[in-house]
């Protein structure tokens, strides 16, 4: 995966687009991938070659960075459907990038969290019984 090299020593925020010194993310990154899945980790990287393909120089390391960070708390299996949504429907295509794609993992992950939590409640409980007509 190639990622676009900053020549000068300030460098835009992958968060806010505010201007900061150059950090070097690679130990971070390495970090975080190692905290994942290998399947989870090949289709991000797939996802962000695909972003980098339909918009050349868009996805650096600190955006790279900035989606394992944001996504770390959610689970492999929310995270490697979301990225086949985004790749099925060709959301880089169309100009979204990293920052769509974290939009869209979160809003998959809450809801994924709501069906569960609704799971929970619905299945700790016994059904009602039903009275007989004898």
């Amino acid at each position: 995966m190639e990622f676009v090299e900053t020549v000068s020593e300030k460098e835009k925020c992958p968060y806010c687009n505010k201007t900061m010194d150059v950090r070097d993310y690679k130990p971070g990154i390495n970090n975080l991938e190692l905290s994942r899945s290998e399947k989870t980790i090949n289709t991000m990287r797939d996802v962000v070659a695909l972003i980098n393909e339909a918009m050349p120089g868009t996805v650096n390391e600190a955006q790279y960075y900035m989606l394992l960070k944001e996504t770390s708390d959610i689970i492999g299996i929310v995270v490697r459907r979301t990225l086949q949504k985004f790749k099925e429907k060709k959301h880089a295509e169309r100009g979204h990038g990293v920052h769509y794609l974290i939009s869209m993992i979160k809003g998959e992950n809450s809801s994924h969290a709501l069906r569960e939590e609704y799971e929970r409640k619905t299945l700790d409980r016994l059904p009602p019984v039903k009275e007989r007509d004898d």
